[in-house]
């Protein structure tokens, strides 16, 4: 009894090892200027930003600015151009393109690490410096007055 039952959790293991070692990312379509579907699971912004320069040949810069942020499980279809400003949509980044590549795109440049909005303290502040007004300066008055003698 003991070896059917070590016997049964044996192949329910062997059955479980594909779904243990999935890929994270998996980018499927050879027109990137048209569409394209890249699937992730689990995935850091950085791999997936990485997997995708590599599978269509463009430079990015500034990739260690994308340490923060959650994991993400997802799959998006559309242009390489439209995916990658969907990944960077909360983060300060620069897309150059380019006629000459077959994806379009030349670089990627993450500028900084910023992830998100601008804090509630930050907005309030901005708010209250937009809603000042100039000070006001001195009217000078000027009269004309006529000398008739």
């Amino acid at each position: 009894m003991f070896y059917m039952r070590w016997a049964i959790f044996a192949f329910g293991c062997v059955l479980m090892l594909p779904a243990l070692h999935a890929e994270p990312l998996k980018i499927d379509g050879d027109s990137p200027r048209k569409r394209i579907t890249v699937t992730m699971e689990n995935a850091k912004i950085s791999s997936i930003l990485k997997g995708v320069s590599e599978a269509y040949g463009f430079e990015i810069n500034g990739i260690e600015n994308t340490q923060q942020g959650d994991p993400i499980s997802a799959s998006m279809t559309g242009s390489l151009k439209d995916i990658l400003k969907r990944l960077l949509r909360n983060r300060n980044h620069l897309i150059i393109y380019s006629s000459d590549s077959t994806s379009g795109i030349e670089k990627v440049v993450i500028l900084d690490s910023a992830f998100g909005v601008l804090p509630l303290k930050t907005r309030k502040i901005r708010r209250k410096i937009r809603r000042k007004k100039p000070a006001k300066t001195p009217r000078v008055r000027v009269s004309t007055t006529s000398d008739e003698t």
